[in-house]
């Protein structure tokens, strides 16, 4: 929800570009390219005047024509690929259904072909840009994208914006901090003390962000323009959600306990 002007607008970000709508009637007002095709996970965040939007690269690798798709995977030869035939990065995160437009349990080279249009079009970073005015219609992206980046891009977990910086925490335990209103890379893929995913998003109070990893490590930095590490702490229990804090309280949820610290 970014409201301003006298205007409430719904903003969605999902596959190629991020769309603002009317909250009173729904009509489409602007739109911004430059996030993924597939697989737009994070969640933006309102900054000064600006939408920090980002979205991970789609594996970098080599998307198989439609012809080459049917080689490798069309097994009986009836120029279609059913689930399956469908190799597994397909069946198991949703990626047959999405590409199966027609819903009739098979692929065929027309909808490979559509997917493979999608990814292409996709754009990978984190991005700002500025608010729109009230006059300011239709695709922006060259008028009102301020700064992006395409290194330091977590997958899931979405950016946190605090105290002016932006961190981004990374699958293995890459930091990336960047100042919001410039985008001036402050510190970019530094390491915590902690391997893993991290599908938990970064959390921050009284000068201080919290990281949360698949490894069940807790990690705690002091806000600043450099990495400085105060606390790592291993609950010996994964963490895939993002925490929550409430008054003096942090609760953490592992994969087997719900966790609370008190604050002092």
């Amino acid at each position: 929800m970014w409201s301003r002007d006298g205007r409430d607008e719904v903003v969605l970000v999902g596959s190629v570009r991020s769309i603002a709508y009317d909250l009173k009637d729904g009509k489409e007002i602007w739109s911004v390219r430059g996030t993924e095709g597939v697989s737009v996970a994070p969640t933006p965040v309102i900054g000064d005047g600006r939408l920090i939007v980002m979205s991970r690269a789609f594996g970098g690798s080599r998307i198989p024509t439609s012809s080459e798709f049917l080689a490798q995977s069309d097994k009986d030869g009836d120029g279609k690929v059913s689930r399956d035939e469908a190799p597994g990065y397909l069946r198991e995160h949703g990626g047959f259904i999405a590409t199966d437009r027609d819903k009739d349990g098979h692929l065929s080279p027309a909808e490979w072909d559509a997917l493979r249009d999608l990814i292409g079009r996709g754009e990978h970073g984190i991005f700002a840009m500025r608010a729109p005015g009230k006059n300011d219609k239709g695709d922006l992206t060259e008028s009102h994208v301020t700064w992006k980046h395409k290194k330091g891009v977590a997958p899931v977990a979405s950016p946190l914006l605090y105290q002016g910086r932006i961190y981004v925490a990374q699958d293995g335990g890459r930091l990336s901090c960047y100042e919001e209103k410039s985008g001036k890379i402050l510190f970019e893929q530094e390491r915590l003390n902690a391997d893993g995913a991290y599908f938990a998003s970064p959390i921050a109070a009284n000068g201080r962000v919290y990281f949360a990893s698949s490894s069940g490590t807790m990690t705690v930095i002091k806000t600043g323009d450099a990495l400085s590490i105060e606390a790592s702490n291993d609950l010996d229990d994964p963490i895939y959600g993002t925490p929550a804090i409430v008054g003096r309280d942090l609760f953490v949820r592992g994969a087997n306990y719900l966790w609370a610290f008190r604050g002092e």
